[in-house]
């Protein structure tokens, strides 16, 4: 399970327009201004796992939930469900193939911290929070394309690079992915983002 998630951290490789020291604070300032007034955000996603040593690539889906400031659930609809949901502090997670589900302390749970804060601070556009346990820089300005480098070895001993690429109205994320140090990489493409729409209490 724990696997799963962490493939959803993730690095975008593309060839883009470089943006020029002067020119990121006003990015970022961007970034910031349009996630200001997001209270909640879901959306369906479609994740492409490529391994170094294999040709194919292994597809699931799933959806994402999220009302700010801490509550969140992802997870995997096919080929077996699984995933997790966060209110505050605690939550809980499921796996349908080995027929579980368990509750955690994401302050007793380091690894399952940093998959949670990352997860909160993209959807949030929460640069500060993204900085914690990576460096950040702006690889394009439009769209707008983050890049993430991890800043302890804990964390990049998984993590080689991560980069996010915005919705051209910097309000929501169209892709993420990442790439690993043995070369493996894990592609999230979102889709039908709904943006401070109602979302049922029980989904947390």
């Amino acid at each position: 399970m724990r696997a799963r998630i962490l493939f959803t951290l993730a690095f975008l490789l593309l060839w883009v327009a470089p943006v020029s020291p002067s020119d990121n604070e006003a990015v970022l300032d961007g970034l910031r201004k349009a996630a200001k007034d997001i209270h909640s955000v879901s959306a369906d996603f479609v994740q492409r796992k490529k391994l170094e040593m294999f040709d194919e690539v292994m597809i699931s889906k799933g959806r994402l939930a999220l009302v700010k400031p801490d509550r969140l659930r992802w997870e995997y609809l096919e080929p077996v469900a699984s995933g997790f949901a966060l209110k505050g502090g605690k939550g809980r997670r499921w796996n349908e193939m080995i027929g579980r589900m368990d509750d955690f302390d994401i302050r007793q749970d380091p690894v399952m911290q940093v998959i949670v804060d990352q997860l909160l601070a993209w959807t949030n556009a929460d640069l500060e929070r993204m900085s914690r346990d990576f460096t950040l820089e702006v690889a394009g300005s439009e769209p707008v394309q983050l890049v993430l480098r991890p800043r302890v070895p804990a964390v990049g001993g998984f993590i080689e690079r991560i980069a996010i690429r915005y919705a051209a109205d910097k309000r929501s994320i169209q892709r993420v992915e990442v790439m690993e140090p043995g070369g493996d990489s894990t592609q999230l493409d979102f889709q039908d983002v709904r943006i401070n729409t109602p979302l049922a209490e029980d989904l947390f």
